[in-house]
């Protein structure tokens, strides 16, 4: 008898870990698969519910990570959701997520830096070109092997987590991008560059952090699919933000303050009020006073 149970826990930890693999790499037949171990294996709690646990547990803490260092807004994951969850059950605890991550990384008020979050490609201001150029001069300066197989490369640290099918669009992206002569000016090559440049850098390290750098990297390229040149390059400086100082999220730099405002805008107190708070705030970060009409009017 307690043999017979250990073997079916054995069983069942496996149906789990297979599962979860394939859901890991965009398995087409991950409900046929499910399905057929689900007939073999019953238990309590049920094998889905396990998976499906485990799916939601992992989404909501890579949704989270990437809210906290404003790396995607809550716009862009809920648009994730659809492509990620892969189970009903997921999405629905997912998407009853998004009032409360509404409320805990709220949007800041009405201002340059709101309306860069409002923006559906979120490079077109000021404050991201001025960083992104920052970001790309340091990149420029990286001393990129000799017989650096770039694209080649990244397909091959891919596919250690990734079937081929999965790989395959994203790649094929890349190299069309890798292809470009011109982004900014004519002939500049910019993302090749810019990418090389950037695989050398993410190579420097080792262990936890470069498979971090390799994950980072597989979803700036996927967020990138459908935006203009700019975004391209936006997305590829995004990819080492958090892991270097040189690459500084330009909300992140200015998030205490952002989150303030914030409270401030929701309160029910009046204009004045608000303005004489927000001022106070403005002196301890020592915002200049040109750059504070556009926060008071977002009060109004």
């Amino acid at each position: 008898m307690a043999a017979r149970r250990i073997r079916l826990e054995r069983e069942y930890q496996r149906a789990v870990a297979v599962i979860y693999y394939k859901w890991e790499r965009n398995d087409p037949y991950l409900e046929g698969w499910l399905q057929s171990y689900e007939r073999r294996i019953i238990t309590e709690p049920s094998l889905r519910q396990m998976i499906e646990e485990r799916v939601f547990a992992t989404l909501k803490e890579r949704y989270e990570r990437r809210l906290k260092e404003r790396r995607s807004s809550l716009q862009e994951i809920e648009t994730a959701i659809w492509v990620d969850a892969k189970f009903e059950g997921v999405e629905n605890r997912l998407w009853s997520m998004l009032d409360v991550w509404e409320r805990r990384w709220p949007s800041p008020p009405k201002s340059e830096l709101q309306t860069l979050v409002a923006d559906s490609q979120n490079v077109h201001t000021r404050v991201v070109i001025k960083q992104t150029d920052r970001s790309m001069a340091f990149l420029e300066a990286q001393v990129v092997p000799v017989g650096q197989r770039t694209t080649d490369e990244i397909l091959a640290a891919w596919l250690t987590t990734r079937t081929w099918a999965a790989c395959q669009p994203l790649y094929e992206e890349i190299v069309n991008w890798g292809q470009k002569a011109t982004i900014y000016v004519e002939g500049d090559y910019l993302y090749r560059k810019t990418l090389r440049s950037l695989w050398a850098l993410i190579k420097s390290y080792h262990g936890m952090i470069y498979e971090e750098l390799v994950a980072r990297l597989w979803e700036e390229c996927t967020e990138s699919i459908g935006v203009c040149a700019q975004g391209h390059i936006t997305r590829l400086a995004n990819v080492m933000v958090g892991f270097h100082e040189e690459f500084l999220s330009p909300q992140c730099s200015k998030e205490q303050f952002q989150d303030q405002m914030a409270a401030i805008a929701g309160k029910t107190c009046s204009v004045s009020e608000k303005i004489t708070e927000a001022r106070l705030i403005m002196d301890q970060h020592g915002v200049p006073e040109d750059e504070r009409v556009a926060w008071f009017e977002a009060f109004d």
